[in-house]
């Protein structure tokens, strides 16, 4: 009988770790697709910023601007909403050091792309906000693609997953708290009332 049941006990622990590992592989696979949509929208903004800077524009207030610079500028501003979207969702999994990086990069990435005459009827040819959004644009890759490799490692599983569970295991204990003091609560009432109950028993005998 032992041995059945020491079978039985190693089969279900195998069946669990194999089922845990599947479910991280899943996660993982999805954050990394994650990832790489947020990479092809980077691309995809510099690809369009960069030649925009190159590009001289000189109206006065009353003639209408060029459609297709206006055009690129609304491509540009969707994508720049679309990438800080992204970055929101993806923040929560990502560690302290790796999130603050992140966060830099993006914010150096979306000033290169929206800060100076962006939108302007005045704007000047900027080579060096040109070169701008290109290097900010390979920083924000090199660093989201480093934050990938920290947080589908094991170490970054675990962190995360600590992360995540402390708070909701502290949330738990304090309403375990305070259920715990209003049963002390309806308990001392009870007795209360019991020993009233019996006090005037005893006075009517």
């Amino acid at each position: 009988m032992s041995a059945f049941f020491s079978a039985i006990l190693g089969a279900s622990l195998t069946l669990l770790a194999n089922t845990l590992l599947r479910m991280w592989q899943y996660r993982r696979d999805v954050w990394v697709q994650r990832v790489e949509k947020l990479c092809d929208l980077v691309d995809k903004a510099a690809d369009l910023s960069a030649p925009y800077w190159l590009e001289e524009e000189r109206h006065d207030t009353i003639s209408a601007r060029p459609t297709d610079r206006v055009r690129r500028e609304a491509q540009i501003l969707g994508l720049d909403i679309r990438i800080l979207g992204y970055l929101d969702t993806l923040q929560p999994r990502l560690g302290p050091r790796c999130g603050s990086t992140v966060s830099e990069a993006a914010a150096n990435f979306h000033e290169a792309l929206t800060g100076g005459s962006f939108q302007s009827r005045t704007a000047e040819v900027d080579e060096e906000r040109s070169r701008r959004v290109e290097t900010t644009a390979g920083e924000l890759l090199v660093s989201l693609r480093s934050a990938v490799d920290e947080a589908t490692s094991v170490t970054g599983t675990i962190a995360h997953g600590r992360r995540t569970l402390l708070p909701a295991l502290k949330k738990l204990q304090v309403r375990a708290q305070n259920a715990g003091g209003w049963i002390a609560v309806k308990g001392k009432a009870a007795m209360s009332r019991l020993s009233t109950a019996n006090s005037q028993k005893g006075s009517d005998r």
